[in-house]
């Protein structure tokens, strides 16, 4: 079903995105025992998406007020620079 859209995929993976100038940490010794960069930039990223939506609530600035994530997401670390290639897995 998805194999039509694997080149694609495989091509958008590859794209150079930008560059990090601190280590976002995803270590799960620490993102799961305690706050962590690279889980806090996914949550601050999802916030933003959605609180830019316009509201639902007259009067309201946005529908979305805060935006939790399982620090389980996280698989690696991204190292400070542009020296990263992060690889998307399709099984």
């Amino acid at each position: 079903m998805l194999e039509p859209y694997r080149q694609e995929v495989i091509k958008a993976g590859e794209e150079y995105i930008g560059i990090s100038k601190v280590l976002l940490e995803a270590s799960h010794k620490i993102c799961r025992l305690k706050e962590c960069n690279m889980v806090n930039t996914i949550a601050d990223s999802f916030l933003a998406y959605y609180a830019d939506r316009n509201s639902t609530i007259p009067g309201a600035w946005s529908d979305v007020n805060a935006a939790v994530v399982n620090a389980g997401i996280t698989r690696t670390s991204i190292q400070q620079g542009g020296q990263n290639k992060l690889v998307l897995s399709l099984h």
